[in-house]
C-alpha cells in the first residue's frame, strides 16, 4: 500500500499496541487458543468480541481463524508481508469498509461484495489503496489455493481484428491477401527477409472470422481481463 492509508495505519497500530486493554485482551485470546484447542466455537466466539470490543473488523478469509495482531510487534514487522498490509487495510479500516462473502447474501459464485460508508472516509486515496489491499490479500489466500492458477485472458490483438473487420466491411470485394496488404505490410512486403505473406493472408482470415463472431454477439463472451 501506498504512504497515505500506510501511515494512517501505523499510527493508530502503534499507539492501539501500546494500550494495556489490548494487550491484555490477547493474552487472553492465546490462552483460550492453547486451552481450547479441540473446541473452537469458545474461541470464535471470543474473537468476536474482543474484535467488537476494539472496534477492529474480522477479517474472515473462508479458511483460517482470524487472528489479533501480536502488539509485541511493530507495524514494519508486521507488515512485512503484503498479506499483513491487506490484514491492516481491513481491521482498521473502522467501519469504512465491510466485507461480505458471496456466499453470505445467497450469491452462488466466490468472490466479495464491499459496502463502503463514505462519511467515514477522509481520503479517496487511501480508501483505494485499503480496497486493492483487501481485494489482492482474498485473490491470494482464498480464491486461487481453491482454483487453478488464472492467467490472464484476452491476449489477442484485437485492434488488428477490427482493423480487418472494418477494411472488409468498408471494401466487401476485397480479398485476404488486399486486406493483408493493409493490415501486415510488412509481412507482404516480398523484399523484406522477414516477409510471411502465406502466414499473413491466413492471419487475416482468422481475423475476419473472429471479427464477424465477436460482431455478432460473441462480445457477450469476452472475460474480465
Amino acid at each position: 500500500m501506498k504512504k497515505v492509508a500506510e501511515e494512517w495505519f501505523r499510527v493508530r497500530w502503534e499507539f492501539m499496541r501500546r494500550d494495556p486493554e489490548y494487550v491484555k485482551a490477547f493474552e487472553r485470546i492465546r490462552k483460550i487458543e492453547e486451552q481450547n484447542s479441540e473446541d473452537k466455537k469458545i474461541l470464535i466466539d471470543e474473537l468476536r468480541k474482543t474484535f467488537q470490543e476494539f472496534d477492529l473488523n474480522i477479517p474472515w478469509d473462508g479458511i483460517n481463524l482470524p487472528r489479533l495482531p501480536d502488539p509485541n510487534r511493530s507495524f514494519d514487522e508486521l507488515t512485512a508481508h503484503h498479506s499483513a498490509m491487506a490484514l491492516f487495510g481491513y481491521c482498521f479500516s473502522s467501519g469504512a469498509i465491510t466485507i461480505h462473502w458471496f456466499k453470505d447474501r445467497g450469491l452462488p459464485h466466490d468472490g466479495l461484495v464491499l459496502d463502503i460508508d463514505f462519511n467515514k472516509v477522509n481520503s479517496i486515496e487511501a480508501l483505494r489503496q485499503s480496497v486493492d489491499a483487501i481485494i489482492e490479500y482474498h485473490w491470494n489466500s482464498w480464491y486461487l489455493p481453491r482454483h487453478p492458477k488464472r492467467e490472464r485472458r484476452n491476449k489477442t490483438d484485437f485492434d488488428i481484428i477490427i482493423k480487418t473487420g472494418d477494411l472488409k466491411k468498408e471494401n466487401p470485394e476485397a480479398t485476404y491477401r488486399e486486406l493483408a496488404e493493409k493490415v501486415f505490410p510488412k509481412e507482404m512486403d516480398y523484399e523484406s527477409p522477414n516477409a510471411s505473406p502465406e502466414s499473413a493472408i491466413k492471419k487475416t482470415e482468422q481475423h475476419y472470422k473472429r471479427y464477424q463472431k465477436l460482431t455478432e454477439g460473441g462480445w457477450r463472451s469476452l472475460k474480465f481481463p
